[in-house]
């Protein structure tokens, strides 16, 4: 009696999670999102319009998958439910996703609702639209482009982390020596390397991210396993024993500069959160509503 009592309990919680099958995590509207959903990997539309970024599941992976949040306007919106996927990168177009799934590049066609996947052999760290036909892709500390017409890629340049900032523009993170770290703006079509900040740190830099019409910049710093996000401005590298521009710690990698006053990340409860340039308050990155 006990077994088939159990067994009923069972099946009546599988049918329960099948009828949950348009819950998508985070709440839309003012809410804020769900405790249970880790929002990391942030990347960038190339409008400046929307943020794709990962959201985990910790309880029920069946409800992990990628998402889009329009920036004036953070309600979270489904694109593709899936486990173990990294790097969403959104066309130009604003209509094929690429993204990392067992470091293999997959597509996405959102209008219509179909796969595609990339015939390069080969695995990678993240990938990134650099415009509407080409992705350059990293992995270590080496950046590579992306050839979908012969399924190869090619080597382009000593870097990590690259994040757009235009067309055909992108910056990267690059290391002079054991300490001095260099972030690096380069154009895919014509390679003019330009510094744009420097920072001397026994620590590891990652993801450098750019605000054009200001000249903001928002990075990552990581100690093993403490991460710290700071600020700074193009060309104005701050001198070895001055203070960087501090804005919060996280447990997980990536903030983003949406624009001058605001930089995202992963916060304390997993989910975005948002700060201004200086990292005077951090706040979760949510809806207000009307």
């Amino acid at each position: 009696m006990r077994n088939k009592l159990g067994a009923i309990l069972l099946i009546s919680l599988l049918s329960c999670l099948g009828c949950e099958d348009e819950y998508y995590g985070p709440t839309d509207g003012g809410e804020d999102p769900s405790a249970d959903f880790i929002e990391t990997e942030v990347s960038l539309s190339s409008d400046r319009e929307y943020i794709y970024f990962i959201s985990r599941d910790t309880i029920f992976d069946q409800f992990s998958g990628i998402n889009r949040a329009r920036i004036s306007q953070p309600i979270r919106e489904r694109i593709r439910a899936g486990e173990n996927y990294h790097s969403p990168t959104i066309n130009f177009d604003n209509n094929v996703l690429a993204y990392l799934y067992d470091g293999r590049i997959h597509y996405y066609n959102i209008a219509l609702d179909s796969l595609e996947n990339s015939g390069v052999i080969g695995e990678f760290e993240s990938i990134l639209y650099i415009n509407e036909n080409l992705l350059i892709a990293a992995r270590n500390d080496s950046i590579f482009r992306i050839n979908e017409e012969d399924s190869s890629y090619s080597y382009i340049r000593d870097g990590w982390d690259p994040t757009l900032v235009a067309a055909d523009t992108f910056l990267i993170f690059a290391s002079l020596d054991n300490y001095t770290f260099r972030i690096i703006r380069d154009n895919i079509e014509e390679s003019h390397p330009e510094t744009l900040y420097t920072i001397i740190t026994e620590a590891y830099p990652h993801w450098p991210t750019l605000d054009p019409s200001s000249g903001h910049l928002a990075y990552g710093i990581e100690f093993w396993d403490q991460k710290f996000i700071y600020s700074g401005i193009a060309g104005e590298s701050p001198l070895p024993d001055e203070p960087l521009i501090f804005i919060d710690s996280s447990e997980y990698s990536k903030p983003y500069i949406l624009n001058s006053n605001q930089i995202i990340f992963s916060g304390p409860s997993g989910s975005l959160y948002q700060s201004d340039f200086e990292g005077n308050k951090s706040v979760p990155f949510i809806y207000a509503g009307e």
